[in-house]
């Protein structure tokens, strides 16, 4: 178990962030909803699944919908019920099933969903798992490493900001959840607090990704310290990470994107800097990076990360809020071992995203970052 302060806490932030292929909603949101926290001397417990007792119980608490501004957001004429539909999510789950939980799971590292879940565990009382169920953000609730290990998702509480409330027991499938969960959010500002996959000590061990909450400090410190002293950011966090550089160079136009079914979808332009002077990147998303090409040919796709920071603060860019001018570097990290296996690439490759493109291992067609 490890106790964190404000600022480890704003390194998982970052880290996530990182980590989070243009996903996992907006930092700037996530850092403000955890700041409040620390004002008296306050911790976050951290503890890893080892940790967690095998008849004790976790849950997932996040948001689900579209990846688009405040004011981009369907209106709706009625009054908001709830502040927080997460921790409302949250606490309707715990009743449902009876028994205080032990601890909160990330659904997937993000500078504000992982934010949530950090909020949920404070409010709460409870530990914050080092782990998650993705390694990176994703955009649908069926890309999860829960779903790869065949754990249900069920029974999973869905609230919405004007105080609509369901407990779903059973459902079909992950895909008719996503369904559920993308259809209640479009009728509902395209947001949706969630609580989810409820499980034992046990099936955690067997179905999260471990110590990811851990990396992304790591990251999330790699950064502040080179801000600190000068250092190229870009050039820790790719050593710190094993990561790659993609590309860098000027955003050609701002983002262009709609909101589609309850993601958001659309495309960055970037034209070639320094050694890619040139050359021109394109990267298409929904909700988070997932394919990118340079000069019309395939570069990196899904399940492996893809990110854009600031190129001198290193700040990873949240999608879709890239904007012409912007002077830019595109990361590239390997996914978890989890999304190499056949039933994962199902659920989040090229094909599975529709397009009909193969899925080549970033370290296939990429070399390890050198500043030599």
């Amino acid at each position: 178990m490890r106790y964190l302060r404000l600022q480890e806490t704003l390194d998982i932030l970052y880290g996530c962030a990182v980590l989070a292929s243009g996903g996992g909603g907006y930092l700037e949101r996530g850092v403000k909803v955890v700041g409040k926290h620390f004002s008296g001397g306050e911790t976050l417990s951290l503890a890893s699944v080892s940790e967690v007792p095998s008849d004790q119980i976790v849950a997932s608490p996040y948001y689900a919908g579209a990846l688009v501004p405040e004011s981009e957001r369907t209106k709706i004429d009625l009054p908001k019920r709830y502040k927080n539909e997460v921790l409302k999510a949250f606490e309707i789950l715990q009743d449902h099933i009876g028994r205080k939980f032990y601890g909160c799971l990330p659904i997937e590292l993000g500078g504000e969903n992982t934010a949530v879940a950090i909020d949920v565990a404070m409010n709460f009382g409870i530990k914050l798992i080092d782990a998650d169920t993705a390694g990176r953000s994703v955009p649908e609730v069926r890309q999860s490493s829960f779903f790869a290990a065949n754990v249900p998702i069920t029974p999973l509480s869905i609230v919405t900001r004007f105080g609509d409330v369901l407990v779903v027991n059973e459902i079909v499938d992950y895909p008719r959840a996503e369904k559920l969960i993308r259809n209640i959010a479009g009728m509902s500002a395209n947001v949706v607090g969630i609580a989810s996959h409820p499980v034992s000590g046990n099936t955690l061990r067997k179905a999260a990704i471990a110590d990811t909450v851990s990396m992304a400090e790591r990251l999330g410190n790699v950064l502040r310290e080179s801000q600190k002293r000068g250092h190229d950011p870009v050039e820790r966090l790719l050593i710190a990470g094993n990561g790659y550089l993609l590309f860098e160079g000027k955003v050609k136009e701002d983002s262009q994107w709609k909101e589609a079914g309850g993601f958001t979808i659309g495309e960055h332009k970037i034209r070639g800097l320094k050694k890619f002077y040139g050359h021109d990147y394109r990267i298409w998303f929904k909700n988070e990076n997932m394919i990118s090409w340079v000069d019309r040919k395939l570069d990196v796709t899904a399940p492996d990360i893809i990110t854009v920071v600031d190129r001198i603060t290193g700040v990873p860019m949240t999608n879709p809020d890239l904007r012409k001018g912007m002077d830019v570097a595109v990361l590239g990290f390997k996914s978890n071992s989890v999304w190499r296996k056949k039933r994962a690439l199902n659920i989040i490759s090229p094909k599975s995203l529709g397009f009909d493109l193969p899925y080549v291992p970033i370290e296939s067609s990429h070399k390890f970052f050198s500043p030599i």
